[in-house]
């Protein structure tokens, strides 16, 4: 359980593991509660392999947002610096 009420902030960072191309369950579901409409959104995924095909393309349908991907960014730590 957590508290969904996102009313007081003016940007939401959403990270998120990348399984099967696809947003995490566990943030899918997060996503499904929390109400995001005219916030500034900023998802940041971390990937061990692909592009993150599938969760950019349903970002871009849902959400107005930045999205950063990071390869590797436990073995990679240049992947860190796409984090501003």
């Amino acid at each position: 359980d957590f508290n969904s009420d996102v009313s007081n902030y003016d940007e939401v960072v959403i990270g998120s593991p990348i399984w099967m191309d696809s947003i995490c369950a566990p943030i899918n579901s997060v996503l499904d509660k929390v109400d995001l409409t005219n916030k500034k959104v900023k998802f940041v995924f971390y990937s061990a392999g692909g592009e993150a095909n599938r969760a950019t393309e349903f970002v871009n349908k849902n959400y107005k947002s930045d999205i950063i991907i990071l390869k590797e960014p436990k073995t990679n730590k240049n992947e860190l610096k796409k984090i501003k």
